[in-house]
């Protein structure tokens, strides 16, 4: 926008879970189990994961992966998948609120490799269930997360990168816990108490304007 003189502003998303915060833990390095819960449409880059994962399976090969969501895309990944003849990759079709919560519960690693994207409500669910987030940096995220800190983050469609940052996230279990509890903390910047000047003041500014 500021290639055209449009001045922004970013302005944090409204997220008020109903649901406590679960104390994370490190990832079981043994089978680890990745997810990626953000359906399976053209902007998520989901070919990005399943290529990322061919790398994994190399030096984990009890690890699986599950791919949460419908989208129109996959038919291209499914294939892929066969094309790889990879194993060890679960198509989820969609799930209710309570199979997505058990998701959460179950993984070791969320992976997210959107090329396209804003303030994704999957990964403050990542944070609320403590699990550890291997992303790329599309649209908002490198607002939510800060690499090394509360995440491992790399540039859109490079799947060796996150490949490496996920085996990253295995072979330091310790450090992951401790990224997911950073990633946990911020969780009350999107509540509405804090969110709530912010977004007056834009729509009172723009209902001026």
């Amino acid at each position: 926008f500021r290639d055209f003189g449009v001045e922004t502003r970013v302005v944090h998303n409204l997220y008020e879970a109903d649901l406590p915060t679960e104390p994370p833990r490190a990832p079981n390095t043994d089978a680890p189990r990745l997810i990626m819960t953000r359906g399976l449409g053209h902007y998520y880059n989901v070919d990005t994961t399943v290529r990322a994962f061919e790398i994994v399976l190399r030096k984990y090969p009890r690890a699986r992966l599950f791919l949460a969501g419908r989208g129109n895309r996959e038919k291209y990944i499914r294939d892929l998948v066969d094309k790889l003849r990879m194993p060890n990759v679960e198509f989820l079709g969609h799930l209710n609120r309570g199979a997505i919560h058990a998701l959460y519960r179950s993984a070791d690693i969320f992976v997210n490799s959107s090329g396209v994207d804003n303030f994704p409500g999957a990964l403050l669910e990542a944070f609320l269930f403590g699990v550890p987030i291997a992303t790329t940096n599309a649209g908002g995220i490198p607002y939510m997360v800060e690499h090394g800190v509360s995440a491992r983050m790399v540039a859109v469609d490079d799947y060796e990168a996150l490949a490496r940052e996920i085996i990253w996230l295995l072979e330091h279990p310790d450090e992951a816990r401790r990224m997911a509890l950073a990633a946990q903390a911020c969780i009350d910047n999107y509540r509405w108490e804090a969110v709530r000047e912010d977004w007056l003041d834009v729509l009172t500014t723009d209902s001026q304007g």
